[in-house]
C-alpha cells in the first residue's frame, strides 16, 4: 500500500491542492511582488528538494526516524492553521483535530489513496475559487495593485518549501508543473485579494481574502461567498495533512517493526497533542527547518551513500 506508485499528475496535483490552503489564508498579508519572488525562488528551491530525497531511493532506518520526527512536529505546527477557517462557528480545536483524524484516516492506505482522494477534491477546489475570483471581478481595481516595499513573511516562505515533502512519496518523479502551479496559485490569490480590498486594509484585518468576498455578488444577486472560502480553505488543509501524512507512512513502512499503518496512527495522537500543548513558533524557525531537514540532510545522505557505492566498487575492482 505505502509503496504503491503515485504518478507525476497526481503528485502536481497534491502539491497545488495542499498549497491553496495556507496561501488562501496568506493571501494580501505580502505585496503581489514579493510573493511571486517569493513564490518562484523558494518554489525552485522545494523542487530541488524533492529531487534529492527521490534519489535517496531507500534511505537508512536513522534518516527515516529523523524525518518521522520532524514530519510530526510540522504536523503540530501547521494543524493550527485551521483553526481560522470558520471563523463565525466552533473552530479551536474541533476543526484542527478533525482534520487531523480525517488526513490521518485517508493515510492509512497509502499516499496513493491520499492522492486519489485529493485528485478529486482538486477539481472541487477549482470550481469553488473560479466562482469567488469571478464573483470579485467588479470590485477589483488596477489602481491597488501599486507595488509597495516590504519584505515577504517567513510563513509563506515556509508554504513555498512544504511541496519538498511530495519527494518523500513512490512513484514517478513530481513535475516542475506542480511547482509552476502553486507558486501561479501564490499569485493569482494575491493579486486578487489586494485588488479587490487593498493592501492597507488587509494588513488590518485577521483574513483577508475571507474579508474581501464579504458583499460580493453574482449577476447582481448577494451570496455568502464566505462559505465558499471557507469550505476551500478546509478541503485544501485536509490535502496539506494527508499529505505530510502520506510522507509519514512511507517512511515508517521502510522501518521494521513499525510499518506505514503503525506510524501514521501515532503520528495522528503525537501531532493532535502537539497541536494542543504546543505554541505557535516563529515562522523563520519553521522554514529553516525545512532547509535542514528537506535539503542539508537528504544531501548528506545522499553523499554517504554515493561514497559507500564507490568504495564498494573500488574494493570490487581491487580484489579482480
Amino acid at each position: 500500500m505505502f509503496r504503491n506508485d503515485i504518478s507525476a499528475r497526481q503528485k502536481n496535483i497534491l502539491m497545488i491542492g495542499a498549497l491553496s490552503a495556507p496561501l488562501s489564508t496568506l493571501a494580501g498579508m505580502d505585496g503581489w511582488l514579493q510573493t511571486l519572488l517569493g513564490a518562484v525562488v523558494v518554489g525552485t528551491l522545494a523542487c530541488f528538494c524533492c529531487r534529492l530525497q527521490e534519489k535517496l531511493e531507500e534511505p537508512g532506518k536513522g534518516y527515516r526516524i529523523v524525518q518521522i520526527l520532524w514530519l510530526i512536529f510540522l504536523l503540530g505546527q501547521l494543524g493550527k492553521w485551521p483553526s481560522h477557517t470558520w471563523p463565525n462557528g466552533t473552530d479551536f480545536p474541533v476543526v484542527p483535530l478533525t482534520l487531523l483524524a480525517l488526513g490521518a484516516f485517508s493515510s492509512l492506505d497509502g499516499g496513493s489513496c491520499a492522492a486519489r482522494c485529493a485528485t478529486a477534491l482538486f477539481w472541487l477546489l477549482l470550481i469553488l475559487y473560479g466562482v469567488i475570483l469571478f464573483s470579485g471581478l467588479s470590485a477589483w481595481e488596477l489602481k491597488n495593485l501599486a507595488p509597495e516595499p516590504g519584505m515577504v513573511s517567513w510563513e509563506l516562505l515556509l508554504v513555498m518549501l512544504l511541496p519538498a515533502a511530495v519527494g518523500i512519496l513512490p512513484g514517478e518523479k513530481a513535475g516542475i508543473r506542480g511547482i509552476a502551479g502553486t507558486a501561479l496559485t501564490a499569485a493569482v490569490l494575491s493579486l486578487w485579494t489586494i485588488g479587490t480590498l487593498t493592501r492597507g486594509v488587509a494588513e488590518q484585518v485577521p483574513w483577508p481574502l475571507y474579508e474581501s468576498v464579504k458583499g460580493m455578488n453574482l449577476f447582481g444577486v448577494a451570496e455568502r461567498y464566505e462559505a465558499f472560502v471557507s469550505v476551500a480553505a478546509t478541503m485544501g488543509y485536509f490535502i496539506l495533512l494527508s499529505l505530510l501524512f502520506s510522507g509519514i507512512g512511507t517512511l515508517g513502512d521502510g522501518i521494521s517493526g513499525l510499518g506505514g499503518k503503525k506510524s501514521v496512527a501515532w503520528a495522528g495522537v503525537i501531532s493532535g497533542a502537539l497541536v494542543l500543548y504546543v505554541p505557535h513558533l516563529p515562522g523563520e524557525l519553521l522554514f529553516f527547518g525545512g532547509i535542514v531537514f528537506w535539503l542539508v540532510l537528504p544531501a548528506f545522505a545522499l553523499f554517504i551513500k554515493k561514497s559507500k557505492k564507490r568504495k564498494n566498487c573500488k574494493k570490487e575492482l581491487d580484489k579482480g
